[in-house]
């Protein structure tokens, strides 16, 4: 029986997260989203408390904690405001490939450097609007002697202009994928203005060009080739704080729709009390429950699932759960927001009330690293193969 009962410091991170969320950025929240800027003083706060960076092993400065603690903060900080606590997360989509392949010289460099100072550093994988995990890359890492010479495009890179390095999937050659740590100073790197979106306002996104960018043979992350490998397990380990993110959205959205359900009255009494109300309201509660537990078992399955040299039909398959969960929560947190608006009625449309947010920021999250439709699609692909 998988139990999901917290542990005493993981409900003291909880509290944690929950209190910094009340306080630290759901006052702000809207202002953010009004004027689309990184909400970088909220981050700093995040990194001084420890919400930032969360996976850094202790060796290196930071404090550690599982996929699964990060799930349980998260769902805390996204229920404030989901773009804001994407920021917050971002650093941790970079991180992971150096935490899974990084040498010990890499860790110290980059992963200490996160947790000795506030900064930023961005996963620059996406090069198609359908597909963020790097199937499509036409991004070259040609070798020369002693170094790597970078040429492609990223888009949709979260944080880019505030990040210190980049971590960047591309082709070593025609077939194969590999890692790099690029740092920002290097010539030939720029970065577009940044991305105007419909939600999700907080969370700036740039495309990233590199033109001849070389970077030294000992920023390659792992081996050559293992980039494809890497790609996969990182999805393994965020996919489920992408879900979680989902999962604090809709739980907002359920709240402020139940208040507001209790409050509103026609025919003299609370639209509460109508079937239509109440079905809606409970088809809500259910989807949440069961995102919410899709996000916190591929958590646990990551933390547990963390050998490498598997055969790719092995990674893929360590990979379904996390993919399945970041899918059902995508579709389940705009489906939520939607009821949690229709409650509301045209208020609902206005922005004097909070959930026309919720729900521009939750069609946002369902095209979140990749659509909730690539995914199922991916699902079925490998249920399939893995019957024949």
């Amino acid at each position: 029986m998988v139990d999901f009962k917290l542990t005493e410091d993981q409900t003291q991170y909880q509290d944690l997260a929950r209190e910094f969320a009340l306080n630290e950025i759901a006052p702000f929240a809207s202002k953010h989203d009004h004027s689309g800027d990184i909400a970088e003083s909220i981050c700093r706060k995040a990194w001084e408390i420890g919400l930032m960076n969360l996976h850094i092993p202790e060796e290196y400065g930071g404090i550690g904690l599982s996929v699964f603690d990060g799930c349980v903060i998260t769902q805390e900080l996204a229920k404030a405001c989901a773009a804001i606590s994407c920021t917050i997360n971002a650093n941790n989509l970079a991180l992971t490939p150096l935490l899974l392949a990084g040498n010990e010289s890499q860790k110290q460099e980059f992963l200490g450097g996160l947790a000795s100072e506030f900064s930023f550093a961005a996963y620059c994988a996406q090069e198609d609007s359908n597909n963020s995990w790097g199937t499509q890359c036409n991004t070259e890492a040609r070798q020369a002697v002693h170094e790597f010479v970078i040429n492609g495009k990223k888009i949709a890179v979260a944080n880019a202009e505030q990040a210190k390095w980049f971590l960047v999937i591309a082709r070593e050659k025609e077939s194969s994928l590999s890692a790099f740590i690029v740092p920002n100073h290097l010539p030939g790197i720029s970065i577009s203005t940044r991305e105007k979106s419909l939600g999700l306002r907080a969370y700036p996104t740039n495309t990233v060009s590199f033109q001849d960018v070389k970077i030294p043979s000992a920023n390659l992350v792992g081996q050559i080739g293992q980039g494809w490998e890497l790609v996969i397990r990182t999805r393994s380990r965020f996919y489920p704080l992408i879900a979680s993110t989902c999962v604090g959205l809709a739980k907002a959205s359920l709240e402020f729709a139940a208040e507001y359900a209790k409050a509103r009255q026609t025919f003299g009494q609370p639209i509460a009390n109508h079937q239509a109300i109440r079905l809606m309201i409970a088809d809500m509660a259910k989807d949440i429950e069961g995102a919410r537990l899709l996000a916190l078992e591929a958590a646990m399955l990551a933390d547990h699932n963390v050998q490498s040299n598997a055969s790719t039909d092995r990674l893929m398959a360590n990979a379904q759960p996390a993919r399945m969960a970041k899918s059902f929560a995508q579709d389940a947190s705009l489906a939520v927001s939607t009821n949690a608006l229709q409650i509301y009625g045209g208020y609902g449309y206005s922005k004097e009330y909070p959930v026309e947010k919720l729900m521009r920021d939750a069609k946002c999250l369902q095209l979140f690293e990749g659509t909730s439709n690539h995914e199922q699609v991916t699902i079925a692909q490998e249920f399939a193969l893995s019957q024949t």
